[in-house]
């Protein structure tokens, strides 16, 4: 047995001359409860299965068995029926590795004085109950009342089934309740991964977009612009390239889209100079003087600037429109 060093406990109210028949097909478990009984001062008679074990019970008279529920042939049910007909005051203790309810229940009603669930902690209480068991037995064979004491043993034993039929219907709801809520939760935490997953998607896609946006705007218009301020000999035309070009930039990382800006760019150096007269209240005629042209030659650069501008069919002044731009 597991824990060498302790004492081993003793069994209550037995002497140790108690025979004990051990009715089970398991034989690691059997020769497990062999052990832990003779340490504990039984003597034990082994069978192998229910059939051996109603034959070792005629022949060896045991004072109290312990027998397995479930054997092939003949049944821990069987053997309990075979004895409680026999020798009804014989201590018949059903062992089961099931630990079902219903077994119990049908145990306890044919007759078993206890029930105990097969596992490697049953001889915690296997002693006790076997030492009480073996005690009563001397005591209604001594008194000859077996029949009214068995009554009252099996009207307990109702008792005690019902507190633990209820205990283990509380039990069943609690863990109904407990799937139920766990199934609740992995819902929510699948419905949450989904829609994190969209979200993902959306993000990337839209980070792709922006991308895309960013480098065909470089290409189109930054680039070329950079191309006509390279090649532009006036210092002052370059300059206010240099402007748009900047406004373009700051529309690109704030994420403002200034197509009108980008426009300017398209203007030849002579529409240039005209905007700016424009822009400094100038009219037709005194920018035909300033820059020494005819009328009818700024009137053209004017419908071509409103042209380049995007300001055809628009009920917008031109010099209105170039006041709002700083770059210019």
């Amino acid at each position: 047995m597991e824990g060498s060093n302790s004492a081993a406990p003793q069994a209550v109210g037995v002497k140790n001359a108690s025979r004990i028949l051990l009715v089970d097909d398991d034989r690691s478990f059997r020769l497990f409860l062999r052990d832990f009984l003779e340490e504990i001062g039984f003597l034990v008679i082994e069978a192998e299965d229910g059939l051996s074990g109603v034959e070792a019970f005629r022949k060896e008279k045991p004072e109290a068995l312990l027998v397995d529920l479930r054997m092939p042939a003949l049944d821990g049910l069987e053997v309990l029926d075979a004895v409680v007909q026999e020798a009804p005051e014989i201590p018949v203790i059903i062992i089961s590795g099931a630990g079902d309810m219903d077994d119990a229940i049908q145990s306890l009603r044919r007759g078993a004085w206890d029930y105990i669930i097969k596992s490697p902690k049953a001889t915690e209480t296997l002693a006790e109950v076997l030492g009480k068991a073996l005690e009563q037995s001397r005591q209604l064979q001594a008194a000859g009342y077996y029949q009214e004491h068995l009554e009252q043993q099996v009207q307990e034993r109702r008792e005690e089934l019902v507190v633990f039929r209820r205990r283990l219907e509380e039990e069943m709801d609690e863990r109904r309740r407990a799937e139920e809520m766990l199934s609740s939760e992995r819902a929510q935490v699948e419905d949450m991964t989904t829609a994190l997953k969209k979200v993902i998607s959306t993000v990337d896609q839209d980070k792709q977009e922006i991308k895309d946006s960013l480098a065909a705007r470089i290409e189109d218009e930054i680039l070329p612009a950079l191309a006509r301020m390279a090649k532009e000999p006036s210092r002052r035309i370059r300059e206010t390239y240099r402007k748009v070009i900047l406004d373009m930039l700051v529309g690109l990382t704030d994420g403002a889209r200034r197509e009108l800006d980008s426009d300017l760019l398209q203007l030849t150096p002579t529409e240039l100079d005209v905007c700016q007269y424009i822009k400094a209240n100038r009219s037709t005629s005194e920018i035909a003087d300033l820059m020494n042209l005819s009328f009818e030659t700024i009137q053209t650069h004017r419908k071509h600037i409103r042209k380049k501008l995007g300001l055809v069919n628009r009920r917008i002044s031109l010099q209105s429109f170039l006041k709002s731009k700083r770059n210019l």
